[in-house]
């Protein structure tokens, strides 16, 4: 290839008036030679001296209307950014394998994939008589090949975002608006491989992120982290991250369908029901959060996955409608599946505790419920013997109140 083809190219394309300049296009014939593959077009005879000259000729015409439109123009535009992208890949070699500017590249990166769809759409797009600029083999040829030219910058766009979305999320979001327009653009559009379908499920998740620390729209965020919600990374991140939004935004029936949705979505993780559990006894929504507690005790069951959360919370909402006896031994429910839940055994003497004073009239059975109150306040003793106000002033007045005045007098330091 001749130093000069390029140069004088470049230059014919952009001489003269529009008339002139598009009557030069249609007799240009001569275009970039390759080298050995497709992907590496020959830079090596581009005089660099020319190549600033060459930008300053081709980067109005992008805007002029009477030029914008032309095929040619956004083909020699696309290559020179190729250029660019390969000068500073040389940099990054001489440089210890580090860009002298890693915005600038990707910035690059974003500029060729914007670039060569708009060179799709202007192959695409009849003239005033009905024909395109290239057509059958010769088409499918060249779209092919922008295709590749412009596949490696628009997955750089996803690894630079991975790095900017918290030092500069501005310019994140920037990047991840390519590249997921890109998969709906033709050039790209069915194209998507399994790990770019795997890379887009992930990268909705930083996507939000980005668009949360840019202070975007919070509808914008929502609908991202939407998507996020079926990424097998970071799924479960987006889910809790969307329920925050729409409790900050005060729209609590949305948090509490989302967190439903992460009941269904995460089966191995519990703090989805136990949230959402909370939230009904806060409400004090009774029947809920039974209904929640059964329905996750019998799916852990079924899938052999152990959390004592929904005894516990079923536990605590009978106990809260005074069903102290069901509470009872719902609380020991809990002990059993996790004989290392301390309020397991200070709720169930709490519990028995209150049985017992119900019961005062009846001696015997007053006294009954207080052996099972002390009985479980010593468990929580053994337990955590560090913590005396967890069963210290309990142990005091159970062994005080059913009569057993030397064990109370054990205990006497802690009635403060």
């Amino acid at each position: 290839m001749k130093r000069t083809l390029i140069i004088c190219a470049a230059l014919l394309l952009m001489t003269g008036d529009a008339f002139a300049q598009k009557a030069n296009v249609k007799k240009l014939k001569s275009k970039i030679e390759y080298a050995s593959t497709p992907m590496a077009l020959d830079f090596n005879n581009v005089e660099p001296e020319k190549v600033q000259e060459l930008k300053d000729l081709i980067e109005p015409a992008l805007t002029n209307p009477e030029s914008e439109n032309d095929v040619d123009l956004w083909k020699y535009a696309s290559r020179m950014k190729l250029y660019d992208m390969n000068e500073m890949m040389k940099q990054r070699v001489a440089n210890n394998n580090e860009f002298v500017d890693a915005t600038a590249f990707f910035d690059n990166q974003k500029d060729i994939v914007t670039y060569y769809e708009k060179y799709y759409e202007l192959l695409n797009t009849p003239n005033e008589k009905g024909k395109l600029p290239l057509k059958g083999e010769e088409l499918q040829k060249e779209i092919s090949l922008a295709q590749q030219l412009a596949t490696n910058p628009r997955n750089n766009l996803y690894i630079a975002a991975t790095n900017e979305y918290e030092k500069d999320p501005k310019k994140a979001v920037e990047y991840l608006d390519t590249y997921y327009a890109s998969f709906d653009h033709p050039l790209f559009n069915g194209l998507a491989t399994d790990d770019d379908k795997a890379r887009m499920q992930d990268g909705y998740y930083v996507y939000a992120k980005a668009l949360q620390n840019s202070g975007a729209d919070a509808a914008k965020v929502k609908e991202i982290l939407t998507k996020a919600m079926d990424s097998p990374s970071f799924g479960k991140n987006a889910c809790f991250d969307l329920m925050e939004v729409e409790k900050a935004a005060g729209n609590m029936d949305a948090w509490k369908s989302i967190c439903e949705q992460g009941i269904d979505k995460y089966p191995d993780e519990g703090i989805f029901g136990r949230l959402l559990m909370q939230q009904y006894i806060a409400d004090k929504q009774d029947d809920k959060v039974m209904a929640l507690a059964d329905k996750l005790i019998e799916k852990n069951k079924t899938a052999g996955v152990t959390d004592e959360w929904p005894y516990y919370f079923k536990a605590v909402t009978l106990f809260n409608g005074e069903k102290y006896k069901e509470a009872y031994d719902a609380f020991l429910a809990v002990g059993e599946v996790n004989p290392e839940f301390l309020e397991a055994y200070t709720n169930a003497g709490t519990t028995a505790w209150k049985l017992a004073q119900i019961n005062a009239t009846n001696k015997t059975v007053s006294k009954q419920w207080y052996e099972k109150a002390i009985q479980n306040f010593k468990k929580a003793e053994a337990m955590a013997p560090d913590q005396p106000d967890k069963w210290g002033y309990s142990l005091y007045a159970c062994y005080n109140n059913s009569g057993q005045l030397d064990k109370a007098a054990q205990y006497k330091k802690y009635n403060k």
